[in-house]
């Protein structure tokens, strides 16, 4: 062992060449040498002022933080929750001949598999059954999670991921209103209607039809719902849903839903 003479620090001698003192090595000198003494020569009093200043901006921080999340506008205070980090949101569609014990079948994976339901749809076509569902797990889920169905049942699976924001309920910001057609059943109603709603930029958010047989003739009943993007349009609308019942020869109405509350 020998010692560096720039600065007096033990070193392994070498035959052929000494080794030069590590970055670990420095940093402990720079600490025992350079920042011992200053430390040393603080008051007492200094150094409680000093720790007492530091949790004080520690806390401060915090309750910052706090503040933020809690102030947050309610569609980006997703962004800050920690605890749901790694939830994921899917969007599963199942469809298969009706029968007893279906929804209860997808329901019992989707259980267990430790998911949560957020919201669903669900419905009989014909002689077939179908539901939508957006649900949240923390597991991998994957359309091999629901193979038994397809197996035991025919039920068919459509899955995939969605995002967070995909699937949180928005409530609607403009006026909804009810659309009802019933006439004879014909071809292209749903097509007229729908076409002259979105001229005028109606949304629709839901829409069901329904064939009846009774009578002398099948007829035909529409009803959806939707949201005027415009309402200064609602009259040439009105006015237009008119001449488009005249020329199907059916019934058109359409209200808004506050008014058919009262």
């Amino acid at each position: 062992m020998g010692k560096c003479r720039s600065c007096s620090m033990r070193t392994i001698s070498s035959p052929t060449a000494p080794v030069a003192p590590t970055t670990a090595t420095l940093y402990v000198f720079f600490c025992e040498i350079v920042t011992a003494p200053i430390i040393k020569s603080i008051p007492p009093n200094r150094k409680a002022s000093m720790k007492s200043s530091q949790d004080h901006k520690a806390g401060h921080h915090l309750e910052t933080k706090k503040s933020n999340i809690q102030n947050c506008p309610e569609d980006r205070r997703w962004n800050f929750d920690i605890l749901n980090f790694m939830t994921k949101h899917f969007l599963l569609f199942a469809a298969g001949q009706d029968h007893p014990g279906f929804v209860s079948s997808v329901a019992k994976t989707l259980f267990d598999g430790r998911c949560n339901l957020e919201d669903s749809s669900m419905m009989r076509l014909g002689a077939e059954f179908g539901m939508f569902v957006i649900f949240t797990s923390n597991r991998a889920i994957t359309t091999k999670s629901f193979d038994h169905l397809k197996k035991n049942s025919g039920i068919s699976i459509y899955l995939r991921e969605i995002s967070a924001r995909q699937a949180r309920f928005t409530p609607a910001k403009r006026e909804t209103y009810i659309v009802r057609a019933h006439g004879q059943d014909q071809p292209g109603i749903v097509y007229h209607l729908t076409q002259c709603l979105a001229k005028h930029g109606f949304n629709i958010t839901d829409l069901s039809t329904h064939r009846t047989v009774q009578g002398r003739a099948p007829g035909y009943i529409v009803l959806l719902e939707g949201e005027l993007l415009q309402k200064n349009r609602l009259k040439s609308l009105q006015k237009d849903l008119q001449l488009l019942a005249h020329r199907l020869e059916t019934r058109i109405n359409i209200d808004s839903v506050s008014a058919q509350s009262l």
